[in-house]
């Protein structure tokens, strides 16, 4: 978890100072983490959104979510609100 200090990045309203804050952090977390998921064995996703966003990317990508919107519901074929767990064959 990361802190902010108020005396670091000025008002509460100067989002902009913070924003470039988390840009410089990601950029620099970003070889790291990209290395990390290469050599998983197992990567587990939670949430719908990221089965749309990570599907098809040839990861060994477990994903656990709630079916809440009826593409899913008619994909899976279960009620709404059902919890899913499915991985892509790879």
């Amino acid at each position: 978890m990361i802190a902010l200090r108020r005396e670091r990045f000025g008002p509460a309203k100067d989002f902009t100072a913070i924003k470039q804050h988390f840009n410089r952090l990601l950029l620099n977390l970003l070889p790291h983490m990209l290395q990390q998921v290469a050599e998983a064995d197992v990567l587990v996703s939670k949430g719908q959104g990221n089965y749309e966003g990570l599907s098809g990317c040839g990861l060994n990508i477990f994903y656990l979510f709630l079916c809440k919107c009826d593409a899913f519901i008619q994909r899976f074929n279960v009620p709404q609100f059902t919890g899913v767990m499915t991985r892509e064959a790879f």
